[in-house]
């Protein structure tokens, strides 16, 4: 007997971005295989895209969002989510192994204790240095927790809307050119 076809309504498919994104930022924010930026840039942007594979149409616009401009605020859940095992082991929560200890103990973190939060919104919103040396050195100074998620949260917000307002930008130009 066949099992019948799972049908997905094509007005629950825009939720899929929103599930993708925090989940993709928790991985990239702890093993930094695909740049969240690159992630969220492909989400906002799934309404635009259908590509031949083998001969096969690819046709992923019915997963885009309707509103592309809330994909910053799940990214950035899922990235802090993400980043708080670095802050962690900066406080000294979570064990780490002797050879990153010694090197994160050889820092001076004395100066850094003033301006902490500062410090981390201004590396989640460039991105440098890599988020997760500065998340640790938030940690290593006891910066206070509500301070660590405030300043990672609005700073991976700001980055990720940049993303989005520069990307779509591009993405519509790369379009009009190249005939899309």
């Amino acid at each position: 007997m066949e099992s019948p076809a799972i049908e997905i309504d094509p007005k629950d498919t825009f939720m899929i971005a929103y599930l993708l994104a925090p989940v993709c930022a928790f991985v990239s924010a702890i093993l930094f295989v695909i740049p969240s930026e690159v992630m969220v840039l492909a989400l906002a942007n799934m309404d635009k895209m259908t590509f031949e594979v083998f001969g096969r149409t690819v046709d992923l616009t019915k997963y885009g969002t309707d509103f592309p401009w809330l994909l910053p605020f799940a990214a950035s859940a899922g990235g802090v989510a993400g980043s708080y095992f670095y802050y962690l082991m900066g406080s000294g929560a979570m064990k780490i192994s002797g050879k990153i200890k010694q090197k994160i103990d050889s820092f001076d973190m004395s100066k850094m204790s003033n301006v902490g939060a500062v410090a981390l919104l201004t590396a989640n919103i460039a991105s440098i240095p890599p988020v997760s040396i500065t998340t640790v050195a938030a940690g290593i100074i006891k910066l206070e927790p509500y301070k660590f998620f405030a300043a990672s949260f609005v700073g991976r917000t700001i980055r990720y809307y940049i993303v989005i307002l520069v990307g779509k930008f591009a993405v519509d130009l790369a379009l009009k050119w190249f005939g899309g």
